[in-house]
């Protein structure tokens, strides 16, 4: 290498002249620097700005639910405890909800919203703003109804039909809204992107220059870039090491594991002593689709994110995880890096809840929203041509007495034992769920008129052989009304439930009269 002697003038200029450049390349870096800072607290604060906005915006989709919740709640719950807390969320709710559908629009300091959309973002709130003013006035209409002392629950049923009337197209047109939003926000990303990216490659040229006329040792550069090289490969090795999911590398084409972390040895319960001899392809199969084009994509290097599978763990157990894989360079060759997370817990969290969405807690029935919605599929396939129905609407009788005098515990006994009893009489095709508080629906699918009473018959001789062997003091019985689809034209289940619910009436004032259920009477005039 060629020494520069400094004690010489020509090499003193020298000197100068590279203390100059570098001076000058050092200040240009550091405008571009202190301009590239300012470009990136820029993108902060918009960002920052859109995603309070975004999340305000995606907050309404859960309010306006929680909205409908509240107000059904306090339709169909006879508890006094849960009206007021459900009078509490309601009010709660709509606050919040008018205020941020107001801030979204015209601003509010305190929610961190600016209010300044674009004209297409005012348009789309436009074009809700009739369901929003329905669902608030509705809302709003249903706590001053409450507010009421021995407020009758009918009257919750207008304005709680209009919340669920309004409530799709609401939350369709918030989506859009929210859609917008994070189309514009990205988009001022991508402009602020550019302007950094320019000054990256100002950053990288001037640095070339600095390089090219001031940095002379060359053999300096080499070592620098081969530290780097050596520190990037340890990173990449804590960071394979402390991922926060199941990490594994694998042969890209054998998919022999070659190396995992420690939390890939906890999901695979196998001891962290060294790597074991395993092929995740043996161990894995995806839930839905070909496991063999799924291999066959890893292998070509295709990227996957994400795709839920069942990991079979050496001990037989079995997992469900999401796996995703990228294929990279590591040690000159290819591999693939695998990540796997165990999503077990969460699927079966998943299932509670959807019993947990169908089924009346109490009574272990089916619930009146999923049993409405098979009432209305099965008369849909009758008003097609195809079968028959017939459906009986139970009261069971003395109930509010039976809590009056023995306690709420036994009044739940009671529904539960008429529940079960109904529930083991009929057949299993057969839909029973809960209606109300003391209301049991009987959907008989593929039977008319005599072969429903038979039906009713048969269930009310179990009902009272139950009430002989419980051996209670008060007694259990209920009062059954019976209608058939098609005897009406342009029947609906509405009226279907209704014309049930009036011969039910008759039923239990004809009870009243003569003791026993002799005949069950419909709502078209006929006795069976």
């Amino acid at each position: 290498m060629e020494t520069v002697n400094f004690t010489k003038p020509k090499s003193r200029e020298m000197g100068r002249m590279l203390r100059k450049r570098y001076v000058l390349a050092l200040s240009l870096i550091g405008c571009l620097v202190l301009f590239s800072q300012g470009m990136i607290q820029l993108a902060i604060f918009f960002q920052q700005d859109d995603s309070r906005i975004v999340n305000i915006a995606g907050r309404q989709r859960m309010l306006s639910q929680r909205i409908n919740k509240a107000v059904f709640g306090l339709y169909v719950s006879l508890d006094t405890e849960m009206r007021k807390r459900y009078s509490t969320e309601l009010g709660a709710s709509l606050a919040l909800w008018e205020r941020s559908h107001r801030g979204l629009q015209h601003g509010d300091k305190e929610l961190g919203l600016p209010g300044s959309n674009s004209p297409k973002v005012v348009e789309m709130f436009a074009g809700i703003e009739a369901q929003y003013q329905d669902m608030l006035a509705a809302g709003k209409q249903v706590l001053q109804t409450v507010a009421e002392e021995g407020y009758a629950q009918e009257r919750l049923i207008v304005p709680l039909r209009v919340i669920q009337a309004q409530e799709q197209s609401f939350l369709k047109g918030m989506d859009a809204i929210v859609f917008q939003y994070d189309s514009e926000s990205k988009l001022k990303v991508e402009a602020i992107k550019i302007v950094e990216i320019v000054i990256l490659i100002l950053t990288i040229l001037t640095l070339t220059l600095e390089v090219l006329f001031i940095f002379r040792p060359a053999q300096k550069q080499i070592e620098v870039a081969m530290e780097e090289i050596e520190n990037s490969h340890k990173n990449m090795e804590r960071l394979f090491e402390t991922a926060p999911a199941a990490m594994f590398l694998l042969d890209g084409s054998t998919f022999q594991v070659l190396k995992l972390n420690h939390l890939a040895h906890e999901v695979l319960k196998l001891p962290r002593l060294e790597t074991p001899v395993l092929n995740l392809s043996a161990m894995l199969s995806v839930r839905q689709g070909n496991m063999q084009v799924l291999m066959d994509q890893l292998k070509a290097g295709v990227t996957v994110e994400n795709v839920e599978m069942v990991l079979t763990l050496p001990v037989g157990v079995s997992l469900v995880v999401l796996m995703s894989s990228h294929l990279i360079q590591y040690n000159g060759e290819d591999m693939l890096l695998m990540g796997l997370a165990d999503i077990t817990k969460m699927k079966e969290a998943e299932e509670i809840l959807k019993r947990f969405a169908t089924i009346d807690e109490m009574t272990g029935l089916m619930n009146k929203r999923s049993g409405l919605q098979l009432l209305t599929n099965a008369m849909q396939r009758v008003q097609g041509g195809q079968g028959t129905l017939s459906l009986c609407f139970m009261d069971v009788d003395g109930l509010k007495a039976v809590n009056d005098t023995y306690g709420h515990e036994e009044g739940d006994f009671y529904i539960q034992t008429i529940a079960q009893v109904v529930r083991t009489t009929v057949s299993a095709q057969d839909t029973v769920f809960r209606y109300g508080g003391d209301e049991i629906v009987l959907v008989l699918g593929d039977c008319d008129r005599q072969a429903a009473a038979a039906v009713l018959l048969r269930l009310e001789q179990s009902i009272a052989q139950k009430a002989s062997e419980s051996g209670k003091s008060y007694r259990m019985h209920v009062s059954m009304g019976l209608a058939v689809c098609g005897d009406v034209p342009g029947e609906t289940p509405e009226s279907l439930l209704i014309r049930a619910d009036q011969a039910m009436y008759q039923n239990k004032r004809a009870d009243k009269a003569k003791a026993g259920l002799s005949r069950f009477i419909d709502q078209v005039g006929h006795r069976v």
